[in-house]
């Protein structure tokens, strides 16, 4: 894992590839842009392992399910006055989906963030390009890294009064 003090943070997602993230859209219309996810908190994981094993027992390759982790996050946008209605805080779900890799470390009771940064590496051993994901803890740290072939937004719920 990356230290966080030597991961790219500027930009944190680079605007070609919010374009490659399914459902992007949804949260870019919420936040009027894909927000940094500045002093956003993680709230819950959820990793499932897909079905490999027993796809390759007994066949059945276009009935995989590839091993996704769901992350949920309290985001808002953290430039608005916390009284603002343009704070718009929301509960965001991510899924990463066909996981090459994950590490997390150190998480606590609350889970502050410094950003999700969001990037373009080649993985050579299987000659394509995935996204490496790393988000991380302030004060309270914790750190999570992961390498995904696809990404998608799988829900945006506004916690601002309509």
């Amino acid at each position: 894992m990356e230290a966080w003090e030597r991961r790219v943070t500027d930009p944190l997602v680079a605007s070609e590839l919010t374009s490659q993230i399914a459902h992007s859209d949804a949260l870019v219309r919420h936040f009027g842009h894909w927000p940094a996810f500045e002093d956003a908190e993680l709230i819950s994981m959820r990793f499932h392992r897909g079905n490999h094993m027993a796809v390759s027992d007994r066949g059945g390759w276009d009935q995989r399910v590839p091993p996704t982790l769901e992350a949920t996050f309290y985001v808002f946008n953290a430039d608005a006055d916390a009284n603002s209605r343009e704070r718009r805080p929301a509960h965001v779900s991510l899924v990463f989906s066909e996981l090459h890799e994950l590490q997390i470390e150190g998480l606590n009771y609350q889970n502050p963030i410094q950003g999700l940064g969001i990037h373009l590496e080649r993985l050579e051993r299987l000659k394509l390009a995935c996204f490496r994901v790393n988000w991380g803890g302030t004060g309270m740290r914790h750190e999570v890294s992961l390498l995904c072939e696809s990404i998608a937004v799988q829900s945006v719920v506004s916690l601002s009064d309509p």
